[in-house]
């Protein structure tokens, strides 16, 4: 009998409580609104934009050569005539320019002179028949030798380079 009554007492409650009144629903939640006024400043408003700013007109002239400008020789807008010197540059820049270009064409001579004591070295295997090439194609004697005219030819562009900014 206290079975009975027992799930007849949960029955009940059970009943009651989906009897119940509905719950009153959450309070809206107040969103804030960020705003700001419309207007002029005199400082940044926290905006960047990417881009690149040129000039209107541009003209195509340059020096021959990159130095610091000492003096300028012509004033803006003036008229100027064929081969008439515009700026003065600092010659010590030129100098120093003038030396890295002396030991350019040094170490350029002592790679010339390497590669042609290897081609004498691989001239002498293959000679001997020692000497395998690096591709089936193209014999090593070959690769240096094309090595060794590729480092003369820029042997002689860096001397025509030193000749250049000694003139």
């Amino acid at each position: 009998m206290n079975r009975h009554f027992a799930l007849s007492l949960l029955t009940v409650a059970v009943l009651a409580a989906g009897c119940s009144k509905k719950p009153d629903a959450a309070p809206e939640e107040v969103r804030l609104v960020r705003s700001a006024v419309v207007g002029t400043s005199n400082g940044s408003v926290g905006a960047t934009y990417s881009g690149e700013i040129q000039a209107r007109y541009e003209s195509k002239l340059a020096f021959q050569t990159s130095g610091r400008i000492v003096a300028r020789l012509v004033e803006v807008g003036s008229a100027v005539k064929r081969g008439q010197a515009l700026m003065r540059l600092d010659p010590a820049q030129e100098a120093l320019q003038v030396v890295a270009a002396d030991a350019d064409v040094e170490g350029k001579k002592s790679r010339v002179a390497q590669d042609r004591i290897d081609l004498q070295r691989t001239f002498q295997l293959h000679c001997q028949r020692q000497v395998v090439s690096h591709t089936a194609r193209r014999p090593l004697l070959h690769e240096v030798q094309a090595l060794l005219r590729k480092r003369q030819r820029q042997l002689l562009r860096s001397r025509h380079s030193l000749h250049r900014r000694q003139a």
